[in-house]
């Protein structure tokens, strides 16, 4: 009897393993097949305060993003650069998923790995499918990290106007990197992008407030031109998810020299806007709930189904359509617990029952070699089973 209840108790342990291991696969197949996106571009307006973008009532600046691209797809209305408010650790925030404090010059590299990084090491995608193309130069050092277990060898390829020689591009500023980026796409159809138009932050530094707002209008043309770009092309048509959003903000009107400078933690600097629009993305939506800059490189790995396992953010899920399944380390944990207690109660069961048996047993045979007269069993008030031979226990 105690053979076979354990067989049982061994078999339907292993169905519910097995059970788990499928649910578990299938789930993940689902998650990853449910993604439409192979392609990712990450826009960055550097340094556009909200007033001047989402939090413009008229929206005066942005009539493309608000118009054109925010019913195609999720606005963010508390996004946030939580650390330190310049354009360097901003990018790198958003390109690795971690806060960083690198210098702001250029000169150092970030020490966690990007986005282009783990997408390269994981899949196995070459160099050209990878692409950091940048207006300010202080950028150049945002295409790979330091970290040993990655680095240059799965970088991805660095563009800017600044290293091409004078006279060499039609245009300057960020028409000069919207040629770049274009010049890219037609050769290289890269699948993981970021480019950053950088005049609108130049211009803010500038002191000049019609020079700000009018490269903000700039900016705003040449991303709505970017996306129609992308979908008048096969390679990218509905296969590509673009987030538009800003590294920083810059001081609110009355705060040190308001829009001209940035850097420290006011709201001005602190609150930028995010734009998603893609094949997985919900339409029209307005998300509410706060998110970080260091959610953008998690988010990046879930669309395009690689793992970012060192950043910190989580995923955006609440702007995705028909998924919002987190990352396997965090839904993993709950459903581990449930079976680890399922198991525990099981076995303690099973213990249960095979104290019960063997009492029953035991008992059963002291009553008999009491009413047959066998020697060697002295029945007293407490227990049948005290005085049981040697040989007859556990038989």
């Amino acid at each position: 009897m105690r053979r076979r209840f354990t067989v049982a108790f061994s078999i339907y342990l292993l169905i519910i393993a097995s059970s788990f291991s499928v649910s578990r696969v299938s789930s993940l197949s689902t998650a990853s097949s449910t993604y439409r996106t192979r392609n990712v571009f990450l826009v960055v307006m550097d340094g556009v305060r909200y007033s001047e973008t989402f939090g413009d009532p008229a929206h005066r600046f942005i009539p493309h993003l608000w118009n054109d691209l925010r019913p195609l797809g999720a606005i963010y209305t508390n996004f946030r650069n939580n650390a330190i408010t310049v354009t360097v650790p901003g990018h790198t925030a958003m390109l690795t998923g971690v806060w960083q404090n690198v210098k702001n010059d250029g000169s150092e590299r970030p020490h966690q790995p990007t986005v282009f990084e783990y997408y390269r090491k994981e899949t196995g995608a070459p160099a050209n499918k990878t692409w950091v193309v940048v207006q300010h130069m202080n950028l150049i050092s945002t295409d790979y990290s330091d970290d040993p277990e990655y680095g240059k060898q799965y970088g991805a390829n660095l563009d800017s106007p600044g290293l091409h020689k004078r006279g060499e591009l039609e245009h300057t500023g960020d028409v000069a990197t919207w040629d770049i980026l274009k010049s890219v796409m037609n050769r290289d159809h890269p699948s993981l992008v970021m480019v950053n138009f950088g005049m609108t932050d130049s211009m803010g530094h500038s002191g000049s407030w019609a020079g700000y707002a009018n490269a903000i209008l700039d900016a705003d043309t040449l991303i709505y031109y970017l996306w129609l770009k992308i979908q008048s092309d096969p390679v990218y048509k509905d296969k590509t998810t673009m987030f538009v959003t800003n590294d920083h903000g810059r001081h609110l009107d009355g705060v040190k020299t308001g829009f001209q400078d940035h850097g420290d933690d006011c709201e001005g600097c602190r609150h930028v806007m995010m734009l998603v629009t893609g094949p997985d993305t919900k339409s029209n939506v307005v998300v509410d709930t706060a998110r970080q800059l260091i959610a953008v490189a998690p988010t990046i790995g879930a669309l395009m189904r690689f793992s970012t396992p060192l950043a910190k953010g989580n995923v955006m899920s609440d702007m995705l359509a028909g998924n919002t399944q987190e990352p396997l380390s965090k839904t993993l944990s709950s459903e581990i617990i449930l079976l680890v207690a399922a198991i525990t109660l099981l076995g303690s069961l099973l213990f249960i029952f095979m104290f019960a048996e063997r009492k029953r047993k035991h008992i059963a045979r002291a009553k008999l070699q009491c009413e047959s007269g066998s020697p060697g069993v002295i029945v007293t008030q407490k227990s049948y089973t005290e005085r049981i031979p040697e040989s007859e226990k556990f038989n």
